[in-house]
């Protein structure tokens, strides 16, 4: 699903999507959804992250539409000639806007694929400058008390400490995390800046 905030005059958010289902002799082999953000809109920032996504969206679809696709019918030959059934491969790229102010676009967008009995998921965050055209570092985005990881990493400690409980987190998901923190994963929402952690990184 695709969300947006009210856009601002000068840059209007547009899903950019694409749904298909792909067969061979009238077997579906695998089928495909993308949500990718489309901007439209006036500034000299706005045409390299509009053509960032349309790559993104060029090289995903091409992927699907050409080995994986490949793979799929291997998948489903083997799997017919051992006389099993065989689930059709599905993925999804979608993407969710979590901030837009007229000088950044925050948001995160996520890859859901399952192959058989495989079901693989990333989620990378994007926060963009739309004056520059670029991506805005962590620390930018922090208050100057944070900016610094030795300073960071503890404050994320904390946060985490009190909802370790109640998530059932890994022993050691203090060493956890500080072995996995990205500074380029997060995203910007109105009240704060999120730092995000692949599923299964500090709690099962």
């Amino acid at each position: 699903m695709f969300h947006r905030s009210k856009p601002e005059p000068s840059l209007l958010l547009q899903p950019l999507g694409e749904e298909r289902t792909l067969s061979r002799e009238g077997r579906a082999i695998l089928s495909y959804s993308l949500t990718l953000p489309h901007l439209v809109g006036e500034g000299r920032g706005l045409p390299p992250v509009e053509r960032y996504y349309r790559r993104l969206a060029r090289l995903w679809l091409a992927r699907w539409n050409g080995p994986l696709f490949q793979q799929a019918c291997s998948a489903e030959e083997e799997a017919l000639s051992r006389s099993r059934p065989f689930a059709p491969w599905t993925a999804r790229l979608s993407c969710a806007v979590t901030l837009q102010t007229p000088a950044l676009l925050s948001l995160w967008w996520e890859v859901q694929e399952q192959r058989g009995g495989d079901v693989r998921t990333l989620r990378q965050g994007d926060t963009w400058s739309l004056d520059r055209g670029a991506p805005l570092a962590l620390r930018e985005c922090l208050p100057p008390a944070l900016r610094r990881r030795r300073a960071l990493l503890p404050a994320l400690s904390r946060q985490m400490e009190e909802r370790a409980g109640r998530l059932g987190a890994y022993p050691d998901w203090p060493a956890r995390l500080r072995r996995s923190f990205r500074a380029d994963q997060f995203w910007l929402t109105a009240e704060d800046a999120v730092v995000f952690f692949p599923p299964g990184t500090l709690a099962p």
